[in-house]
C-alpha cells in the first residue's frame, strides 16, 4: 500500500526569506518610480532648455534671412553647434524642403533628443531648424544614480534581514521549533502505528480473498459436479438411443447457423447452442418403452414423450449456469400459432432462442431416417418449413432458415469405410441419419418390437419398414425368398412341437451361414435373407441343413433384385409373395 508524502512543515526561517525578498522587490518598486520621477524631470528640462536655444536661434536669424544673407545664417550655425558638445546635428531647412546649411559630428551614444522650430514672419515661413542634442551623459549620470539605490537597498534589506532573523530566532522560532520537533515524533510514533495496522490489514484482507477463492472454488467444484451429472444424463440418454446423440449435435449445429444469419450477438448464439445440446435431456425421464420405440408412437406414447420437455425444464432451472437455458428448452416445442405443448404458447410469447431451436429441432427430424419413414431430402424439408412458416413456426426464423440450410450438408451417401455403414464420412458423430441397430442395446430394442417369438429373426412388420426404408438409402441390393416346402406335412406328422423345433434349428443355421445380412421369418414358414451385395443363394445350399435332415422339408429359393425408388408389397397365398409397384 503507497505511503502519501508527509506535508512539508512550516519553516520561520522561510518565512524570513520570504519577508526579506518582499522587503526587496518593495525596494526596487520604489527605486523604480525614483529612477523614472528622475528621468522625467530632467528630460522635462532638456527639453525646455533646447526649446530656449531654438528660440534664441530664431530670433537671431530672422534678420539675415530677411535680407538674404544666408552665409550669416551658416556661420551661426556652424559657430553655435561648435560651441555646444552635446550638438549632434544642426540644420536648416528651405519652406520646400531642400537643406540650406548643416552642422553634424559622430554620435558618441543611441539617447537622442530630436526638436523642430518653424521661423516665420507675417505669416510667412522663412526656414525650418532641425536640433538633434546627445543625452548620454545624462543617461551615465541616471545609471549610476540607480546602482547606488539598488546597493543601497541591498544593504537594507541585508541588515534588516539578519535583524529580524535573530530577533525571530531567539523570540518565536526556537520555541515554535521544539514544538515542531515534539510534533514531528509524535507523528512518526502514529505513521509506524499506521503502518503495522496496514501489515495486519493486509494480512486478514490476504486471509479473507484465501477464504473467498476458496468459497468460489468450491462453488465451481459444485457447478462443474452438477454439470458432469447433467452431462452423465445426456450420456446416459445416448446410450439408451445412439440417434438421439447425432440428432442433439446435428440440432445445436443448424441452431447456431440460423442464429448467426438473424444477426444474434455472440453470447446468445452460444447460449443457444448449449440450450441445443441439452434440449432433449428430459428424455431421462422417458420410459424405454416410449423412448426406444423404433414405430410410430401411440396418443398416450405422444403425452408421455411431451413430458420430456417439463422434466428437462426442472432439472436446469435452479441451477445458475443452467436457469438460463431451462425456459429454452422448455418452449422449444410450442407453436407460433398457439397449437404446440406444454403451454400452447403463440408468437412472441415464445422466447426467439426457443423458436429457432424448433426449427432446427424439426428440420432435423425431416432429413433423418427413422426405422418407419425415411428422410427428406434438403429441399424438401425447407418446403415444409416454409409450408408451416406462422403456423408451428416463426415465419423469420424459417426465412434465415431457408438462407443457410439449403447449402448445409446433410449427407446423402453413406461412409463406404465405416463397418457399420451407418455414418456419413468423416461426420460420425454429427451426420448420424439413420435409426438402423448399431450398438447391441438396439440390436435387443429391434428385437423386443420386431422379432419373431419363436425364431428370433426379424418380423414381417420390420420386413415392411426395411423395404420402404430401403427406396431412399438403397443400401440393400437383393433379396432371397425362402419357402420351406412339406412343413404342413411335417407338423401333422410329428406334432407342432417338433415343427417349431425344426423353425428354431433353422433359423439358427441361417444366422450361422448370413451373418452380414438382414434375416427375417414371415408368415410360419416363409424366411427372407436381404444382402446388401448381390448373392447367389440355391436351393441345394439348404440340403446340408441339419435341422432339414430326414424331415422331408424342402427349401425352395426365389431371388428379387431390389431397386432404388421402387415400393415393394407382400401377399400372403399359399405362400407369400413380393412384389414390385411402380412409384409413378
Amino acid at each position: 500500500m503507497p505511503v502519501a508524502s508527509p506535508a512539508m512543515p512550516f519553516s520561520y526561517n522561510r518565512a524570513i526569506v520570504a519577508l526579506l525578498l518582499l522587503l526587496l522587490m518593495t525596494l526596487a518598486v520604489i527605486n523604480f518610480w525614483v529612477m523614472q520621477q528622475q528621468r522625467r524631470s530632467i528630460m522635462a528640462e532638456l527639453e525646455s532648455r533646447t526649446a530656449v536655444e531654438l528660440e534664441q536661434a530664431a530670433t537671431f536669424m530672422t534678420e539675415p534671412l530677411l535680407r538674404y544673407r544666408f552665409a550669416d545664417v551658416e556661420l551661426f550655425i556652424q559657430h553655435w553647434s561648435a560651441n555646444n558638445p552635446e550638438v549632434i546635428r544642426f540644420a536648416a531647412f528651405t519652406p520646400q524642403g531642400y537643406l540650406l546649411t548643416v552642422f553634424e559630428r559622430p554620435a558618441v551614444s543611441p539617447h537622442h533628443l530630436v526638436r523642430e522650430k518653424r521661423i516665420e514672419l507675417a505669416g510667412r515661413h522663412l526656414l525650418t531648424l532641425e536640433l538633434v542634442r546627445d543625452y548620454g551623459e545624462l543617461e551615465q549620470i541616471l545609471t549610476q544614480l540607480r546602482n547606488r539605490l539598488l546597493l543601497a537597498s541591498l544593504l537594507i534589506a541585508g541588515a534588516l534581514g539578519v535583524g529580524l532573523w535573530w530577533i525571530f530566532r531567539w523570540l518565536a522560532i526556537h520555541p515554535l521549533e521544539q514544538e515542531v520537533l515534539r510534533r514531528r515524533r509524535a507523528e512518526e510514533k502514529l505513521a509506524a502505528a499506521n503502518h503495522l495496522l496496514e501489515q495486519r490489514v493486509e494480512e486478514r484482507t490476504r486471509e479473507i480473498a484465501g477464504l473467498l477463492e476458496q468459497e468460489k472454488q468450491l462453488r465451481r467444484d459444485n457447478l462443474a459436479s452438477y454439470e458432469e451429472v447433467v452431462f452423465t444424463f445426456v450420456g446416459m440418454i445416448e446410450q439408451r438411443d445412439t440417434y438421439t446423440a447425432g440428432h442433439t449435435e446435428r440440432v445445436a449445429y443448424y441452431s447456431r447457423r440460423i442464429a448467426r444469419e438473424m444477426g444474434l450477438d455472440t453470447g446468445e448464439v452460444y447460449r443457444l447452442y448449449r440450450a441445443a445440446s441439452l434440449h432433449d435431456i428430459g428424455k431421462i425421464a422417458t420410459p424405454d418403452a416410449v423412448l426406444l420405440k423404433p414405430g410410430k408412437l401411440d396418443d398416450l406414447e405422444r403425452d408421455l414423450i411431451k413430458l420430456h420437455v417439463v422434466a428437462g425444464y426442472e432439472m436446469l432451472v435452479n441451477v445458475e449456469m443452467y436457469r438460463d437455458l431451462a425456459e429454452i428448452i422448455l418452449r422449444h416445442h410450442e407453436h407460433y400459432d398457439g397449437g404446440g405443448y406444454p403451454d400452447g404458447l403463440r408468437g412472441e410469447e415464445i422466447p426467439l432462442l426457443a423458436r429457432i431451436l424448433s426449427v432446427a429441432d424439426s428440420f432435423d427430424a425431416m432429413t433423418t431416417n427413422r426405422i418407419y419413414k425415411p428422410r427428406m431430402g434438403v429441399e424438401g424439408a425447407l418446403s415444409l418449413l416454409q409450408k408451416h412458416s406462422g403456423g408451428q413456426f416463426d415465419p423469420a426464423v424459417v426465412v434465415a432458415a431457408v438462407r443457410v440450410l439449403d447449402r448445409v450438408a446433410v449427407p446423402e451417401v453413406l461412409a463406404e469405410d465405416n463397418e457399420d455403414n451407418r455414418f456419413c464420412a468423416g461426420h460420425r458423430g454429427l451426420c448420424r441419419i439413420s435409426q438402423t441397430p448399431v450398438k447391441d442395446l438396439e440390436e435387443k430394442r429391434l428385437s423386443y418390437f420386431f422379432s419373431d417369438h419363436l425364431t428370433g429373426l426379424f418380423n414381417e412388420d420390420y420386413l415392411k419398414m426395411m423395404l420402404y426404408n430401403n427406396q431412399g438409402e438403397f443400401t440393400y441390393q437383393c433379396l432371397h425368398h425362402l419357402h420351406l416346402q412339406g412343413l404342413a406335412a411335417y407338423n401333422r406328422h410329428g406334432g407342432w412341437e417338433k415343427g417349431n423345433r425344426l423353425l428354431k434349428e433353422f433359423a439358427a443355421e441361417l444366422r450361422s451361414n448370413f451373418a452380414d445380412n438382414l434375416l427375417f421369418r414371415v408368415y410360419g414358414n416363409d424366411f427372407i435373407v436381404v444382402c446388401r451385395r448381390d448373392r447367389a443363394v440355391l436351393s441345394e445350399d439348404f440340403k446340408a441343413f441339419a435341422s432339414l435332415q430326414g424331415t422331408g422339408v424342402e427349401v425352395v429359393c426365389h431371388r428379387l433384385e431390389l431397386a432404388p425408388g421402387q415400393q415393394y408389397t407382400i401377399d400372403k397365398l399359399e405362400r407369400i409373395i413380393l412384389r414390385r409397384e411402380s412409384t409413378s
